[in-house]
């Protein structure tokens, strides 16, 4: 075999072994771990059948509905006639702490600002007020102190079908009412069911 010969099998060979030889392996991206999902509270609706309305609240509170009807002039934390959505112990040691709803029918000539201020607590002025809605109706909304080591209220009121409503939100322990995150959520989850108007027609 000649130079020329030896030359060109051996570029043959080298050509050869290039193509059985066996690749290297690709580097495998590292799998990121599969974030758990965030929990997600239990929430449970309460409806009211005699005052017309439904609210969402934490699965494990309890609505109770106290007997009797509301008056005005002693409408106040723990008294007849409302309904008080919060924990077991709260309802056990009367804590203020949750959410109390009354309603009743009011006059027709009467604003929404007198209802406000009727319904308000006496124990200190509004700290702060705001015009909001309400289900589609229009709403105050007041948060206040009562004496400055009781609990802060979250306080809203409305109109509806010739009723008001009010609604406490009430804490004795921070963050407080206004900073409460599941507060905020049973207030945008309020809403109408028309029960108690259909009630007072005799429907």
């Amino acid at each position: 075999m000649n130079t020329t010969s030896a030359a060109r099998g051996a570029l043959l060979l080298l050509i050869l072994a290039a193509c059985t030889a066996t690749p290297s392996p690709t580097p495998q991206a590292t799998a990121e771990p599969t974030p758990e999902p965030t929990p997600v509270a239990q929430w449970a609706t309460f409806t009211s059948e005699r005052f017309g309305y439904a609210i969402e609240h934490p699965a494990d509170w309890e609505a109770r509905q106290n007997p009797g009807t509301p008056i005005i002039e002693n409408l106040r934390p723990f008294v007849g006639g409302t309904d008080l959505i919060a924990s077991l112990e709260t309802h056990r040691f009367q804590h203020r702490h949750g959410v109390q709803v009354a309603s009743l029918e009011v006059d027709p000539a009467q604003t929404l600002d007198e209802f406000t201020n009727s319904v308000h607590m006496p124990c200190g002025g509004p700290n702060h007020e705001e015009e909001t809605i309400l289900d589609g109706e229009p709403a105050l909304i007041r948060h206040f102190r009562c004496d400055g080591n009781h609990p802060v209220y979250l306080q809203a009121t409305t109109f509806h079908e010739g009723r008001g409503y009010v609604l406490w939100f009430m804490t004795i322990e921070p963050p407080i009412a206004t900073e409460r995150p599941e507060y905020r959520q049973m207030l945008e989850s309020f809403a109408f069911t028309d029960t108690a108007a259909a009630a007072a027609d005799g429907s």
